[in-house]
């Protein structure tokens, strides 16, 4: 039958739209509206059985005009004439009856109706429904119309289930090639299952969880989202022996994917909230996903082996190290033992060291309460042996010759023993505990070693105290008569004589002289103590410059002190501080005739005091060597300039101890600048 040119056209807009619509939904939607306006229709809906309700239906899409009553989802379907159209009839009515088959037309308020089903790889798929508030007949052109339309639907349909399924296959083909590649680079068996669920709950659009067997149950270890993590299941509920032929088998509500490792089933993935049944290509992406999850976790699990084997490697480096740094026996006995029951497993560890005539027990260890505790052996070591054997009742043992070291008149050696009450011992544990002996000797060594350095230490710290005390009582000392000498030659000094005022003045000078280099040991001898401490007060530290350097330049001739008018406030020891100004103060004088700076200023958080003179100066190489102990500069010794070569060390000492910094700059026969830095208040 011809269909009219005009219902032809608008047949060629509906097919047209229809090859157009990128997706299922958007298809549907507007074949509805397409149909409905095109057959004057007051509702057009599309409907396609429940996946697991044989009996139930489910609106796809619609177009309506308000002149119906609304649908009621889902729909019933038994006995009702749109169960005839998903059996694959065309259905036409013209006038809703009273009939059961009609029951749910006439409760929507529908006249009359056209109902054609829509096939997909030959089975019905979904049907459509053109209805009408009022009766009406339906001519052949309608019915060719509908066919055609419903022919153009199917076409649709399968192309785009096809481009559905590419567009799937390639998803699932790049999220595989990514998982693969993670789970190539993972290392943990729980990152090896944390990705495969997260791949699978990615993928399928449902929460995802990894379970590990472990003391009869499958316990959670990793999910896809927190959420999906339930109770353990029980391995006697989960159908392993299915699981291990099947690669999806129904649990509850949810999918278990079985994950084979060295052919056992130690994991799984679970899926939950599973809806429907899973299709070929699911089945194919999850075996997939499980396959390659599966090698991932063997070659975590050895990876993992390795690393405990690396691991127990370690930790007998880091034992051999403890025994190494053992300074007593009796301790590093006991540790020996320890190390030995944790290597090889034993039951008892035994250290012995060699008396005239017997063996005594220097350090023991036992796995179990109640080993026995042999305190003796006979010194013949095949004797020895057969009283172990009598005293761990035979059990295998192990008994190695080691040096041990003696006190008084004890002679070096003895046997280090283990032993365990079943399982013979292998050859590489025999070899664990030769090693071990070994490393004893070593430590027995270095036990020695450290009793002897101890005690020329301590020799060596009695000498140093006994010389700082003698030198500070000297020093002490020698102020009195000292004072005694000076007194008298200034008194001298006082009644002048031309013939003897040289000679008087040479012993006062001296005199000076002795009593600095008095001072400069009570100074050395206080640095070298434990007991080196300061009582610092707040004070201006200019006026305290201007104060020593008038000191020692009564007449102000040699010495220009460079000073801001503000106090600058420091806190610090006056008499310490005040013998730091005099040695540089006094070498700057001593190792120049011009005039010497002495300028004072803040920079950067700390008051500055800089000394500079137009002197010999200092060698280069020779900058550092002025601060230590008994240092001077070659070209001061050349020219015969007095010196003891610990002013300059002092100083430092005390300027550190004040929390600042003695510093030197200086070119040979230029002059030098000594700059003393220190902590404002």
């Amino acid at each position: 039958m011809q269909v009219e040119p005009e219902r032809s056209a608008t047949l060629g807009r509906i097919g047209a739209r229809i090859r157009e619509a990128p997706d299922r939904a958007t298809m549907l939607a507007q074949v509805v509206v397409d149909v409905r306006m095109a057959f004057a229709a007051d509702r057009c809906a599309v409907y396609a059985r429940l996946p697991d309700e044989s009996n139930q239906a489910e609106v796809l899409a619609r177009a309506e005009s308000g002149a119906l009553e609304p649908i009621a989802s889902p729909i019933a379907l038994r006995g009702r004439r749109l169960e005839q159209c998903l059996e694959g009839e065309v259905v036409r009515i013209e006038r809703v009856g009273d009939t059961l088959q009609d029951e749910t037309l006439r409760q929507l308020g529908v006249g009359a109706a056209l109902l054609v089903p829509f096939f997909a790889e030959g089975r019905v798929e979904a049907g459509m429904s053109v209805l009408f508030a009022a009766p009406r007949a339906f001519s052949e052109v309608e019915l060719v119309m509908m066919r055609g339309i419903a022919m153009q639907v199917e076409f649709a349909l399968a192309k785009i289930r096809l481009l559905e399924s590419e567009a799937l296959r390639r998803r699932r083909s790049e999220l595989l090639e990514r998982t693969m590649l993670a789970l190539r680079d993972a290392r943990e068996p729980h990152d090896v299952l944390a990705l495969g669920a997260r791949a699978l709950g990615l993928e399928f659009r449902r929460p995802c969880a990894a379970y590990e067997l472990r003391d009869g149950a499958f316990r959670p270890v990793a999910a896809s989202e927190v959420t999906s993590i339930r109770e353990p299941i029980p391995e006697r509920s989960v159908d392993t022996a299915a699981l291990r032929v099947q690669i999806v088998v129904r649990y509850g509500d949810r999918d278990l994917v079985a994950l084979p490792s060295d052919g056992q089933l130690r994991s799984l993935f679970a899926l939950e909230s599973a809806g429907t049944s899973l299709g070929d290509d699911d089945l194919k992406f999850l075996r997939a996903i499980a396959t390659h999850a599966a090698l991932a976790l063997t070659s975590a699990l050895a990876f993992e082996q390795l690393r405990r084997y690396a691991a127990e490697g370690a930790a007998l480096t880091e034992a051999a190290r403890t025994i190494l740094g053992f300074s007593e026996l009796e301790p590093l006995a006991e540790a020996l033992c320890k190390l030995a029951l944790r290597l090889v497993r034993g039951d008892s560890a035994c250290a012995y060291g060699r008396n005239p005539d017997h063996l005594s027990l220097v350090g023991c260890a036992h796995r179990r309460a109640g080993a026995p505790n042999v305190e003796t052996l006979p010194s013949d070591p095949r004797d020895a042996e057969a009283a172990l054997r009598t005293a761990f009742g035979f059990a295998p043992l192990i008994v190695v010759p080691m040096l041990l070291p003696g006190a008084g008149d004890l002679e070096h050696g003895g046997l280090f023993v283990v032993t365990r009450r079943r399982g013979a011992f292998e050859r590489a544990e025999t070899r664990v505990i030769e090693a071990l002996v070994t490393l004893a000797a070593l430590a027995i060594r270095n036990v020695e070693l450290y009793a002897q350095s101890t005690r020329a230490n301590r020799a060596l710290a009695e000498s140093n105290a006994f010389k700082d005390d003698l030198m500070a009582m000297f020093a002490h000392d020698f102020k009195g008569p000292l004072t005694v000498i000076s007194g008298f030659a200034e008194l001298l000094l006082e009644n002048e004589n031309s013939d003897s005022r040289s000679s008087i003045e040479a012993i006062a000078g001296q005199a000076r002289r002795l009593a600095k280099l008095s001072d400069d040991a009570l100074a050395l001898a206080a640095t070298q103590s434990a007991g080196f401490s300061l009582r610092r007060n707040h004070e201006d530290l200019v006026g305290f410059v201007r104060d020593a350097v008038r000191a020692l330049d009564p007449g102000g001739s040699r010495i220009r002190v460079d000073a801001p008018d503000e106090p600058v406030v420091v806190p610090f020891d006056r008499a310490r501080l005040r013998h730091v100004i005099e040695n540089v103060v006094g070498n700057a004088l001593k190792y120049s005739q011009d005039e010497i700076v002495v300028c004072v200023r803040r920079a950067a958080g700390e008051a500055v005091v800089e000394v500079s003179d137009r002197g010999i100066g200092i060698p280069a190489g020779e900058l550092e060597r002025i601060f230590t102990r008994f240092g001077r500069a070659s070209n001061a010794r050349r020219q015969a300039i007095s010196g003891s070569g610990v002013g300059l060390y002092i100083a430092k000492k005390i300027v550190e101890v004040h929390g600042g910094r003695l510093e030197v700059t200086s070119q040979e026969s230029v002059g030098s600048t000594f700059m003393l830095g220190l902590p404002l208040a």
